[in-house]
């Protein structure tokens, strides 16, 4: 069902951002009924709330405005879940080891300093981070 029209990175990444499991931020748990306007570029590729995102840029990681920055389609490709991005596959690979009743994981009413204390031994000391399977 593609229009001749070849589709813009941005309109792929408003589809990818809206999808149900994407709206829910895998670090809190918080959900947007729109989609989050952040994206975590690297070390994970998923979308994230805005007091996720700050915490995640206080340890440098890359961060991208889903509306206000440019997008290359590579990048776009890499949120899609068959490339292994989007919040599935981060829960799936760097929160794997974390035990089903984690203390420690915030939720979506935690300060900044508990997300960073997350984030930390999430995705810098990646305490609970197992490789995906391949698909």
């Amino acid at each position: 069902r593609m229009s001749r029209k070849a589709k813009t990175p941005e309109a792929v990444l408003a589809a990818i951002r809206k999808l149900p499991a994407n709206r829910v931020c895998p670090d809190c748990g918080t959900e947007s009924a729109f989609g989050f306007g952040a994206v975590v570029v690297l070390p994970c590729v998923s979308f994230v709330c805005d007091l996720c995102k700050s915490a995640h840029q206080s340890f440098s990681h890359r961060v991208k405005s889903v509306t206000m920055s440019n997008w290359s389609m590579a990048e776009v490709d890499q949120l899609r879940s068959a490339s292994g991005g989007g919040n599935p596959a981060t829960v799936a690979t760097w929160q794997a080891g974390l035990p089903p009743q984690a203390t420690g994981k915030p939720d979506a009413g935690a300060d900044l300093d508990a997300r960073k204390r997350f984030i930390l031994k999430c995705y810098v000391e990646k305490s609970f981070y197992t490789a995906a399977a391949p698909a």
